[in-house]
């Protein structure tokens, strides 16, 4: 019965991992962070639009709060994929690594990740108060970074859960 809510732990966190990833993932690409009604912009972590005439401009790296954002959210998607791959292991292939080593390593990435995120998160919006008001790709990586602090959660629980001897573990 253990081993099977183990599994199944696993599975909803590998089940978190993915989604958490996707939503993540359709927020960060788009101009639709910020939005300002008043001068009809909308502005991303990497093109700032004109809702009026649908020209976006890219911006550069002028500003040095938004290179940090960048730098936090786009390193927090090397550890979305990161993350993933460890998952995947861990679930589909266990004789590569044991699976004490590969759940406690995708933990620690999971919550270092998940901390990156949050700063940059941080960083842009607290760099923005006041230029408009958040959109839905901004709070889709916000609920992107909590579905995946879940998932370390689950992980962790994992991680704490007694080892049982198997055959991968040899």
């Amino acid at each position: 019965m253990e081993d099977v809510e183990v599994k199944s732990r696993a599975g909803i966190a590998f089940l978190l991992y993915t989604f958490g990833a996707m939503i993540y993932m359709i927020g960060f690409p788009s101009e639709y962070f910020i939005i300002n009604s008043d001068t009809n912009l909308r502005q991303g972590l990497w093109v700032v639009c004109n809702s009026t005439t649908n020209v976006c401009t890219s911006i550069g790296s002028q500003y040095g709060w938004l290179a940090g954002a960048r730098a936090f959210l786009t390193t927090g998607v090397v550890g979305l994929i990161v993350c993933m791959a460890l998952m995947a292991m861990y679930i589909g292939t266990p004789g590569v690594m044991s699976r004490k080593t590969n759940i406690t390593l995708l933990f620690a990435l999971t919550i270092i990740t998940v901390i990156i995120q949050l700063i940059g998160i941080i960083i842009y919006g607290a760099s923005t108060t006041g230029v408009g008001s958040a959109s839905w790709a901004y709070l889709l990586i916000i609920v992107g970074t909590i579905i995946y602090f879940i998932a370390a959660v689950l992980t962790g629980l994992e991680t704490c859960a007694p080892a049982k001897k198997s055959r991968s573990d040899d």
